[in-house]
């Protein structure tokens, strides 16, 4: 029997921090080494359409810091 993505979880849990980090960054790599290429395709094609957006003026780029400053000023709870 297989076991479920939340029983995983719950064993992946109790093994000390460095278990922990290394179980995550191997999941990572391997998560990143196993893309369904027509999906890295869309994002290629997205990246390139956006970069030709700011490359004509049609777009501007701001600073990271700036960006992640009015994202948390606009959600701000009251």
């Amino acid at each position: 029997m297989t076991p479920t993505v939340q029983e995983l979880f719950n064993t992946a849990i109790q093994l000390p921090l460095d278990m922990q980090s290394l179980l995550a960054e191997k999941l990572i790599g391997y998560v990143e080494t196993h893309i369904d290429p027509a999906l890295e395709r869309v994002h290629l094609d997205l990246a390139k359409q956006r970069m030709a957006e700011v490359a004509s003026g049609k777009v501007y780029s701001i600073d990271g810091v700036d960006a992640l400053q009015h994202v948390r000023n606009a959600v701000v709870i009251q």
